[in-house]
């Protein structure tokens, strides 16, 4: 089970123990395929992982590989899938095991202590997924019923703990520290009141997952009706882990987390995979609007993810602020179709909340999170589409330089869910031009670059020439305030170049009433 850095630094011993070993260093198929397939582990990105690919980059196949025609692929995985197993019959005392599932891709890596520990909590919906495969040819029906709870009993200790853990986990991010950021763009925010944060991967089997950003996630616990499916379409999660998005429940469901007493402010993820152009639904807008109620007053009100998103297969997301356990110490949150369609949720997100009032967002644009000498954390980059990102090698010599380190560049957008209902935002951009400029790798200086931004289509910044405006070390921070949420409930933060390409380094949103 994947806890932490340190499970990730006992994982990576563990497979290198297995490539040492008489059972794999033997075989040079067996390594090739067992060092790539715990690659893309390690990076994330195993879920994506088909025949095709093993054969190409692990056993050097050509682009023209037929795996109809060539089976090498499926008679190494065979071969190694039984070495694994003969390794750890050996070795029965290792901490921790790798396996390999049948008609997957996925290392898993096992703690034998945690399984010896492992009690199935009673309330732990088990249900069976749907797979999707990549084809031109009709689809099966996507789901399977529930798998009745007594077919449980005959699985073995590993086999419980493979449907706990059947996606990969990632590593932990350490967090970057340095001196404190200007005293001018300090103020103080009441604090959320104490409690539990809750994750949940709606339809993905139940287990903790560590995504990318080391936040721990659940498995698909405390859900009524609907079905689980597991998701094989690719989706542009906007800096999300995209592994929150390989699994959905569908169909009117409902959701039952007890909670301490107390406020919370809840996130909905969604990613539409199911009708839109080139899905296997088709359809558009108005396939399927939905509400979402919380202890049965309505939250969301005709929800259409594809009319937000426009296209489909690209993630968003809903807040829901000012939340507490109905008297039985339950949050009920249940999802119902409006007309046509089946309601779907994707993830779910609770944490302490303030009272009527969002959380503030601070977000560095790099994939790592970072604690400033204020103690304040900085979230990793996300609620983008376009652009590119880079980590510069240095960071601008001014206190807390660290949240200049990550830059997005390009033409981008940033789409930042808040709340509706006459909340005003103030948000602070931070900049850091540190590729243009007398002395720097990029040449050039003032006019070299100049770009605009735009907050639900009101200009921010116009022609804005960050060189120009900006001291020796070419850092800008620019506070806007009175700014309103669409009727989606979203900031939309457009950045379109002028000269060169727009840039943004980090970026601050906080409810105005919060700054004095």
């Amino acid at each position: 089970m994947h806890m932490g850095s340190g499970t990730y630094e006992r994982e990576r011993e563990a497979l290198q123990a297995l490539l040492r070993s008489p059972e794999i260093s033997r075989s040079p198929n067996l390594t090739r395929i067992l060092t790539y397939l715990c690659g893309k582990y390690f990076a994330g990105e195993s879920a994506e992982v088909k025949e095709y690919h093993v054969a190409l980059e692990a056993l050097g196949r050509p682009v023209d590989f037929d795996q109809k025609k060539d089976s090498i692929v499926r008679v190494e995985m065979h071969r190694l899938r039984r070495r694994l197993r003969e390794y750890h019959d050996r070795n029965a005392t290792t901490g921790i095991q790798l396996l390999i599932p049948e008609k997957s891709y996925i290392p898993t890596f096992i703690d034998t202590n945690a399984v010896a520990a492992l009690q199935v909590s009673p309330d732990i919906e088990v249900v069976a997924l749907a797979t999707r495969e990549d084809s031109v040819a009709p689809l099966p029906s996507r789901r399977i019923s529930p798998v009745v709870a007594t077919t449980l009993l005959g699985l073995t200790a590993v086999a419980v703990f493979l449907a706990i853990r059947m996606w990969p986990g990632s590593v932990s991010t350490r967090e970057a520290k340095s001196e404190a950021l200007p005293a001018s763009n300090s103020f103080a925010i009441p604090a959320p009141p104490p409690g539990d944060e809750v994750r949940i991967l709606c339809g993905r089997q139940p287990g903790l997952y560590i995504d990318r950003y080391g936040q721990t996630w659940d498995g698909d616990r405390y859900a009524k009706g609907g079905e689980a499916v597991q998701v094989q379409t690719a989706v542009l999660a906007g800096g999300f882990d995209r592994n929150v998005f390989h699994g959905m429940r569908v169909g009117h469901h409902s959701y039952h987390i007890p909670l301490k007493p107390g406020r919370y402010q809840m996130e909905l993820l969604f990613a539409e995979t199911e009708y839109g152009d080139g899905n296997p639904l088709e359809g558009g807008e108005l396939s399927r609007p939905f509400r979402v109620l919380v202890n049965d007053k309505i939250a969301i009100e005709e929800f259409d993810v594809i009319a937000e998103t426009v296209q489909p297969n690209i993630a968003t997301s809903r807040i829901v602020t000012d939340l507490s356990p109905s008297s039985d110490g339950i949050l009920h949150i249940e999802l119902q179709a409006t007309s046509t369609g089946e309601p779907f949720v994707n993830g779910i997100i609770i944490k302490p909340g303030l009272v009527g009032k969002v959380l503030p967002l601070r977000m560095i644009c790099r994939a790592n999170r970072y604690k400033d000498s204020k103690a304040r954390v900085w979230e990793a980059d996300h609620y983008f589409q376009g652009g590119s990102a880079i980590v510069r090698p240095t960071t601008p010599n001014v206190p807390d330089g660290e949240v200049f380190r990550g830059e997005r560049y390009g033409k981008f957008t940033y789409s930042i869910p808040v709340i509706t209902g006459g909340s005003k935002y103030q948000a602070t951009l931070y900049f850091w031009e540190s590729w243009l400029g007398t002395g720097r790798p990029g040449a050039g200086g003032v006019g070299s670059r100049s770009f605009s931004v735009f907050c639900n289509t009101v200009p921010l910044l116009r022609r804005y020439d960050l060189i120009a405006d900006s001291g020796p070390d070419q850092v800008k921070i620019k506070t806007f305030r009175n700014l309103e949420p669409d009727r989606n409930g979203k900031l939309v933060f457009q950045f379109d170049a002028e000269a060169n390409k727009a840039l943004l380094n980090a970026i601050e949103i906080v409810d105005q009433s919060l700054v004095p």
